[in-house]
């Protein structure tokens, strides 16, 4: 009889737990709805911080417009350099379920000061598969190559990947 109880009690709560009025909120930086074109606009935007081997700072955006997803992401480096980045170069990363990413930079990246920091601010096309693969796991790792030096962070900090990955689910979720 008990047993029976905490049965009934336990789908209660899964199937509670389960209705879009428990579901976790998305918080977007943008969420709308053109009301010309009906066109779908969604984005979120989240950093990540790396202090090895030196310190690094990645803006990650991602974002959908229409039926089309798009990825933008920012390193930024403690010194000046003028060189830029070219487009074709190849950014990589690293998801903690050991998947590892390509995308090609779309744009030529020329170098933003901040401070005594560099920054580059490159644009990436993002498949809806692999928009699904950073919505499926943390990034671990992400590394490019400027000027022949490479540029990474092999351990972000916090809890601002897995931030990225909801933000990554929250884009794909249909309204």
């Amino acid at each position: 009889m008990i047993k029976k109880q905490a049965l009934s009690v336990l789908a209660i709560l899964l199937t509670l737990l389960a209705s879009p009025a428990f579901a976790q909120k998305c918080h977007l930086d943008i969420d709308e709805k053109d009301p010309f074109s009906g066109e779908i606009k969604k984005m979120y935007k989240h950093d990540i911080v790396c202090t090895k081997p030196s310190y690094s700072f990645w803006i990650v955006q991602i974002e959908q417009k229409g039926t089309l997803y798009s990825l933008s992401i920012s390193p930024q480096v403690h010194g000046r350099t003028v060189v830029g980045v070219a487009k074709g170069t190849i950014l990589y990363l690293k998801l903690e379920d050991n998947t590892v990413m390509e995308f090609k930079v779309e744009n030529e990246a020329g170098p933003t000061f901040v401070y005594d920091n560099t920054k580059w601010d490159l644009k990436f096309s993002l498949t809806e598969d692999q928009l699904k693969k950073l919505a499926g796991s943390p990034i671990s790792n992400l590394k490019i190559t400027v000027n022949n030096k490479e540029i990474y962070c092999p351990e972000p900090l916090g809890k601002a990947t897995d931030k990225i990955m909801r933000g990554a689910a929250c884009v794909l979720q249909k309204d």
